[in-house]
């Protein structure tokens, strides 16, 4: 055998290796289920959202209660498994994630509404954050990255531009459900011609995140 067909059976032959530890660490975790991933390096999918102080959650009742109000919002928007933070638009039924955390992903997806509207989105991450919110609110927040810990504080802001924080920390669920429906169309009554989950369903998914 010449060199450097020797050579090139070698490289393929680790290429292959690569690829098989690739879909073992991550394809894997895109069909998976809850488990927290504390790892933030690039290339991870992960569940977590203790970004707004973790050490006061369960303690403090506002922490408390923002906590199961973003995860209510994950489980309505369909990114509540691990690898939501890293969800782009349609997932996970066809499998899209980005890695890296550095700037929103913008990537544009089509779809089509129930009116037969054909639509592109770059809705992104855990709280499908299109990239002109991004633009719009990250540097409000002195924010420049779009990791997990970013994505949740951007959702809270979202939620206090429209006068829903103050209703979360008080315990009003339904009135802050009513006040940010227009920024997740599949919270209930969002008009956007989606999936649009029933106010119970939101209010399950909000209890099952408080803490026992």
């Amino acid at each position: 055998m010449k060199q450097a067909e020797a050579i090139a059976i070698g490289v393929a032959a680790l290429a292959g290796i690569a690829l098989a530890v690739w879909q073992r660490d991550n394809l894997a975790a895109l069909a998976g289920g809850d488990t927290p991933d504390e790892d933030q390096t690039a290339g991870t999918l992960y569940e977590v959202g203790n970004y707004i102080d973790p050490t006061t959650w369960g303690q403090d009742m506002n922490t408390t209660n923002r906590q199961a109000f973003l995860r209510m919002l994950r489980v309505s928007e369909g990114t509540a498994g691990q690898g939501g933070y890293n969800a782009l638009f349609g997932w996970p039924a066809k499998g899209r994630s980005f890695f890296g955390y550095a700037d929103h992903p913008r990537q544009f997806f089509p779809y089509t509404d129930k009116a037969g509207k054909a639509i592109k989105t770059s809705a992104a991450g855990a709280y499908q954050i299109t990239a002109t919110t991004f633009d719009d609110v990250a540097p409000r927040l002195g924010i420049s990255d779009f990791t997990p810990a970013s994505q949740d504080a951007i959702a809270l802001e979202l939620i206090r531009q429209r006068g829903g924080l103050a209703d979360i920390d008080a315990g009003r669920f339904e009135s802050a459900v009513s006040k940010v429906r227009r920024v997740w169309a599949s919270l209930p009554g969002a008009g956007y011609g989606q999936h649009e989950n029933t106010i119970e369903f939101v209010r399950d998914a909000y209890a099952d995140a408080m803490p026992a």
